[in-house]
């Protein structure tokens, strides 16, 4: 019986190995405006794969507004097109492929990507330090247009390569992360293990390259950005001049 029970507990055991829930925090600035996102980075470190679902940021959300569908599991508010449903970064690294389900605040440029893992650069300082309840070394590389600035952990010992968005390759657990921007701040929260993950591949029947992407979404952000002009000073769109507006950035993409 006790061999039984042994059995039984080491094959549990092993089914559910290496399964975590890990818990981020996004800021965006914009200004004086501080934007707030919700991150959930999933493990299954026996398959080597991870799911990053990433929160539309709260602040733009109005709880007010009723939802409807609009195909396809988009969700939108009534009043606004703000999109509700997670941004999903999945990445595959036995098969060295990330899938991507990304799109703009207003939903019609979303899109998915199919790509090869491109490691970053990462450049590692030996230096062994404490950030709050971690120990942990600093990394930087450069992601997208701009050099990022990271704050990792050995402390879990089965965590490695797995992280937040795009910020992936490391040997341990990223515990925050910025640009050297100072727009995007990454916050690690919580890691608790998990019995129960099931990582699913993001799938959607609009698939694009990164390129083809990332034009849609700034098109499609200046349409919104138009339309709202018009509306507030009651001119025509056609009226509407955003020619030198700044360049528009969202952490899928930075204009380069």
């Amino acid at each position: 019986m006790k061999k039984i029970f042994f059995i039984l507990s080491f094959l549990i055991y092993f089914q559910y190995y290496g399964q975590y829930n890990v818990y981020y925090s996004l800021e965006k600035k914009i200004e004086s405006k501080k934007l707030l996102a919700e991150g959930l980075l999933q493990l299954n470190i026996k398959e080597n794969r991870s799911i990053f679902y990433l929160s539309q940021y709260k602040n733009l959300l109005k709880n007010k507004f009723e939802i409807n569908e609009l195909g396809d599991t988009i969700k939108v508010l009534k009043n606004s097109s703000i999109c509700q449903d997670k941004k999903e970064y999945f990445f595959n690294f036995n098969k060295k492929i990330s899938k991507l389900l990304l799109y703009d605040v207003d939903c019609n440029s979303k899109s998915l990507i199919n790509q090869k893992i491109t490691l970053p650069n990462w450049k590692i300082n030996p230096k062994l330090k404490k950030y709050k309840q971690w120990n942990v070394y600093e990394a930087t590389a450069f992601i997208n247009d701009r050099k990022w600035d990271v704050l990792f952990t050995k402390d879990y010992n089965d965590i490695n390569v797995f992280g937040p968005w795009l910020l992936v390759g490391l040997p341990g657990l990223v515990v925050q992360a910025s640009d050297e921007m100072n727009v995007y701040f990454f916050e690690l929260e919580k890691v608790e293990k998990s019995t129960s993950i099931i990582l699913s591949e993001p799938d959607f029947s609009k698939k694009l390259d990164f390129l083809d992407y990332k034009q849609q979404a700034i098109t499609s952000n200046k349409k919104r950005i138009v339309k709202k002009i018009a509306a507030e000073f009651n001119i025509p769109e056609k009226d509407v001049d955003i020619s030198n507006s700044p360049n528009y950035e969202t952490l899928d993409f930075i204009e380069k």
